[in-house]
């Protein structure tokens, strides 16, 4: 009841919360179910040598030379964030993650796990990444990481 208390006081629909909560990306993510898709950070020329991107080669998920969008797999989702091992600026990745966000949500039966995409060798705080994905909410089958999903909550009041 208390809880209740504060969803009101602050406006928060506790069912959205309920649902945000339910769908966090694991730290560690080994293997992908039938309808999941791997969500990552990418560069500009298609070679990921390290990070997240080169996990997703070495699973088989990912193509080399894959620069944004859907790998050949279907097992895999690059969201560019750095070009030259430079980062890109927050607008650009801002475009490429609203392309993201627009492909999920016409892909209601795959289940789409973002990694902390840029925050890495992406050269971003959580904080400058995760509200660019404040939209996944609307959006059921995407999963974020716990640290996207409490500072999009926090950015929100």
């Amino acid at each position: 009841m208390k809880y209740l208390k504060i969803y009101e006081e602050f406006n928060v629909n506790p069912n959205l919360e309920v649902n945000r909560l339910t769908r966090v990306t694991s730290d560690s993510i080994n293997d992908l179910k039938p309808n999941e898709c791997f969500v990552f950070g990418s560069n500009l020329q298609g070679i990921h040598t390290r990070g997240s991107g080169r996990f997703a080669i070495d699973k088989g998920w990912a193509d080399y030379g894959q620069i944004s969008g859907l790998s050949k797999s279907g097992k895999a989702y690059g969201i560019p964030t750095q070009s030259n091992r430079r980062p890109l600026s927050l607008s650009e990745i801002k475009t490429y993650v609203d392309e993201f966000l627009d492909f999920a949500d016409k892909n209601q039966n795959t289940t789409f796990l973002v990694t902390k995409l840029g925050t890495g060798f992406g050269g971003y705080e959580v904080e400058q990444i995760a509200p660019l994905f404040s939209r996944a909410e609307e959006i059921t089958n995407i999963f974020l990481p716990k640290e996207f999903w409490d500072n999009i909550l926090y950015e929100a009041y």
